[in-house]
């Protein structure tokens, strides 16, 4: 059998990563064994690693975004075939799907934002933000309040907004929901790995996204930043990310 090999997180709040023999897991019925050849790191790999936020059994293998080639494949699979190349990550797909979006970014990443489809782009470093988009939002028919980093008081600025805001009561949150909520004011926490066997999964990644993405109305996004080549660099990736990136997306080759 082929070997295996895995950046293990061993323990609470444990560093580094350490690289070692992981199983040689085969697919079942309905899965695929990819072979990674590029590997990228996410914003909650470092939080996890830090902050022991969700709960774990250790050792655990971080991340969810990968690309690389189908070399197995379960007895009902059918839409794939040995030799496919393949990837897995997370996205967000709200301006193909037809909506506005309001966003937040540096003032030096406001056309970058435009490009990638938001219509507005406010400044999160001014300290009236909060208000601009609250006053900008309250002449809209508003979905919701997306918020994908949750840390550096991101979350609490979003309760704030939806505090003030008369257009928008929810707000959907990658992070656990602080305990001090206004009346009024929903929050949900949403993981992206819960889409996996839905229908909405289903709508992303098998009726939405392959076209999507060949006919250019997804833009694969942000640029690659690539740390270097081997499991060895995955720490290295969680760091810089951790220091901060902007418009950069961290990715090791394997």
């Amino acid at each position: 059998m082929a070997s295996n090999s895995a950046a293990w997180l061993v323990g609470e709040k444990v560093k580094p990563l350490e690289v070692k023999e992981a199983p040689y897991t085969l697919p079942g019925d309905d899965e695929i064994l990819v072979k990674n050849a590029a590997v990228a790191v996410n914003p909650v790999d470092w939080v996890v690693q830090d902050m022991a936020i969700f709960p774990k059994k250790y050792p655990t293998i971080l991340g969810t975004d990968l690309a690389g080639e189908v070399v197995e494949i379960g007895q009902s699979v059918t839409k794939f075939k040995k030799g496919d190349r393949v990837l897995g990550f997370g996205l967000g797909a709200i301006t193909a799907s037809g909506y506005r979006v309001f966003t937040t970014a540096s003032s030096k990443n406001f056309d970058y934002a435009k490009r990638l489809g938001a219509s507005q782009v406010f400044d999160y470093n001014k300290p009236n933000v909060v208000d601009e988009i609250a006053a900008a939002l309250d002449s809209q028919e508003t979905v919701g309040i997306f918020d994908a980093a949750s840390f550096n008081g991101a979350i609490e600025a979003c309760i704030e907004l939806a505090h003030k805001a008369k257009s928008v009561k929810s707000i959907s949150t990658v992070r656990p929901s602080p305990k001090e909520i206004p009346t009024g004011v929903t929050v949900k926490q949403a993981f992206a790995a819960s889409l996996h066997g839905n229908d909405v999964g289903k709508a992303i990644f098998d009726d939405f996204l392959p076209q999507a993405l060949a006919s250019g109305k997804y833009l694969a996004a942000p640029d690659p930043f690539v740390m270097g080549k081997g499991l060895e660099h995955v720490q290295a990736g969680l760091d810089k990310l951790k220091a901060g990136v902007s418009a950069q997306k961290i990715v090791i080759a394997l």
